[in-house]
């Protein structure tokens, strides 16, 4: 399938560009727009990434959507090509999951390739680095793991540590870890061979991501990134940047500089040379690339490479400090046009980009303006109420970033406010993963819609209780789908055995006045008044919170915990019960597999739900609807 018009543009006057994958919106639509506003190019771009890929066209209605999963991108531009007629001049990625795809494309179109490699030797790392041995030793020592029979053979091995582990394609970093013996290595491994984005979900997405990891030497020393261009096999270093990591075992980036300010000549001459090697043992054709390696004592290694241009907004710096534009270059790269410019010797002024990150789980709940000096681009990638999750893996999740001329401004993240959640596990419908937080006031309207579900309670009344007790709200929210799940009313009571008149409001009113906060003695049961779950939720969203509750309500120190439990009055029903009591009874046996038995046990402790008392009343005097329900009661010393 070779469609170029060997005259020239495959659409006569504008050359015809397809991009694979536009990519995150945050990190690429300047260089996305900037593509389409070329005024001798015409763009449309192919995405397999659903509806996240939808803000590409706002800049480009051209659009080609695909799945990797049925046929693959091929197929879908052959498809594109016969309902419209159009051809393409050339293609081009940014995106690494679509690195390989792309250059399979190129090599079907007749139209400038990436690589000569047809395989995945420029996406996976292991593979590459075999390849790169051929033309040089100037790469650390490294082990391929393709499954855990060969990491087996590995632990038998006398190993030198600290050693790094990381996933051998994609994931950019995460995962990576450093290791300082057998234990942590095997632990890294598992961690390494499933590692995914929680919220992008890469590896059933593609379907074709090696589970395969790379064990490397650690090389300690400064850290830089190479930006190279490649036309026809001839590679030229564009310019060197300087890396900041984060602290820690990880090694996540804090922020880059470019160009570095700190490469003698020396070391510049041995990493030109080592690029020509290095591209030319990967067969790279037509592309900018991204290398990362490090300096120790006066030799450089080469880290990984990239066949893509480089990530993080450091194209950003590059055309501030140049004063050029990267998609003018891409175009007519990989279009095949010649691209005939050289970096200069000397800038007037580095550029960074520097990352606000924060080690915390939870939910953004405020964020105050910094105070900026007039030369500093600034853009928060979150906003209040985004949630922060990392999928259990260690490292730092980024906030905001700010670039800025060098020198002209300290980042720092003290203008944010996070908080932690009182519990968060997956549930174990879809491995969603789910937090449970206590309620701000600003949270009750939004809340109200599952308590009015759940028993018809006025948003006066929730707020009334929220100003008696600031801690009577929880909720659960899905970190991946940023939505409510389910929500709880709690609250603290001094609650005497014989009080029918307040077991009458709790159970069956559920309404609590300033008056029971006034009895003497301290509060020492934790009254779960009701407990609301969304249509949307998981099966497991009410259980999950009410285990949240429990673990706060132990660490807040209440012995006890009760939750009110209603119940539909179809349970009698399915079970041919003459009456509730009859089912309460079974109950009382646990006759019926109900969760609240099991829920405190999930935690790791002996405590578990009892059936306390039922009640089954009108919901109003003379009204023929029935409240049924039971109260469960947690003994919380029993929790570890």
């Amino acid at each position: 399938m070779t469609w170029v018009n060997k005259n020239g543009a495959a659409g006569g006057d504008k050359l015809r560009l397809l991009v694979v994958e536009p990519g995150p919106a945050l990190y690429r639509k300047s260089l996305f727009g900037a593509l389409c506003e070329l005024p001798d190019v015409q763009v449309s771009f192919a995405s397999g990434m659903g509806a996240s890929a939808d803000w590409a066209k706002r800049h480009c209605g051209r659009a080609i959507e695909f799945s990797y999963k049925d046929g693959g991108l091929a197929e879908a531009v052959e498809k594109f090509r016969e309902q419209t007629g159009a051809s393409f001049d050339g293609v081009l990625t940014y995106t690494e999951a679509a690195v390989h795809h792309t250059n399979e494309l190129s090599h079907l179109l007749g139209v400038p390739v990436i690589s000569r490699f047809r395989d995945r030797s420029i996406r996976n790392k292991g593979i590459a680095r075999e390849k790169i041995a051929r033309v040089t030793d100037a790469q650390p020592w490294f082990r391929r793991l393709a499954n855990e029979s060969a990491l087996k053979t590995l632990l038998k091995e006398e190993l030198r540590f600290p050693l790094i582990v990381k996933p051998a394609e994609m994931m950019r970093g995460l995962a990576a870890v450093r290791v300082e013996n057998k234990i942590q290595l095997k632990a890294a491994y598992f961690r390494a061979s499933n590692a995914d984005f929680w919220n992008e979900k890469l590896r059933p997405r593609f379907e074709d991501i090696s589970n395969e990891v790379l064990v490397e030497e650690l090389i300690e020393g400064p850290e830089y990134g190479v930006e190279v261009m490649v036309q026809h096999g001839k590679a030229t270093v564009l310019g060197i940047t300087k890396k900041y990591l984060c602290s820690g075992n990880t090694f996540e980036d804090a922020g880059h500089c470019f160009p570095a300010p700190d490469v003698p000549a020396k070391t510049r001459a041995q990493i030109e040379d080592l690029m020509r090697k290095v591209h030319a043992g990967l067969m790279i054709e037509n592309s900018l690339t991204n290398a990362e390696v490090r300096v120790r004592e006066n030799k450089v290694y080469l880290l990984e490479i990239n066949c893509r241009i480089t990530d993080d907004r450091v194209s950003d710096l590059i055309e501030k400090a140049y004063g050029i534009s990267l998609a003018r270059i891409l175009a007519d790269l990989h279009c095949g046009r010649a691209v005939d410019w050289a970096p200069p010797g000397k800038v007037s002024v580095p550029y960074e980009i520097r990352f606000l990150s924060t080690e915390k789980e939870g939910r953004v709940i405020s964020i105050s303006k910094p105070s900026l000096p007039k030369e500093v681009e600034y853009e928060n990638h979150l906003a209040c109420g985004s949630l922060l999750y990392r999928g259990g893996l260690e490292g730092a999740s980024r906030l905001g970033h700010a670039i800025f001329p060098m020198g002209h401004w300290k980042a720092h993240a003290d203008n944010w406010t996070i908080q932690s959640p009182t519990h968060w596990e997956n549930s174990t419908y879809g491995s969603e993963p789910i937090f449970v937080f206590e309620a701000l006031y600003s949270d009750l309207t939004t809340l109200f819609p599952l308590f009015k579900k759940a028993d018809g309670d006025s948003l006066s009344t929730l707020r009334r209780r929220h100003a008696l007790n600031p801690g009577a709200h929880f909720f659960a929210a899905s970190a991946e789908r940023r939505e409510l799940l389910a929500a709880a009313q709690v609250l603290p009571l001094c609650v005497g055995p014989q009080d029918p008149l307040l077991n009458r409001r709790l159970y069956l009113e559920r309404s609590v006045e300033s008056a029971h906060f006034k009895r003497p003695g301290k509060p020492n049961v934790l009254h779960v008044l009701s407990l609301a779950v969304s249509d949307a939720a998981p099966k497991d969203a009410r259980a999950i919170l009410l285990r949240g509750l429990l673990k706060w309500a132990s660490r807040q120190g209440f012995n006890t915990l009760r939750e009110v439990h209603p119940t539909p009055g179809y349970a009698i029903e399915a079970n041919h019960l003459k009456s509730f009591k009859e089912y309460y009874e079974g109950l009382l046996s646990r006759k019926y597999p109900e969760e609240f038995y099991t829920v405190a046990l999930e935690l790791g402790g002996k405590a578990k739900g009892f059936v306390k008392d039922y009640f089954h009343s009108p919901v109003r005097l003379g009204s023929e609807l029935h409240n049924y329900g039971v109260v469960i009661e947690y003994d919380l010393r029993q929790l570890p």
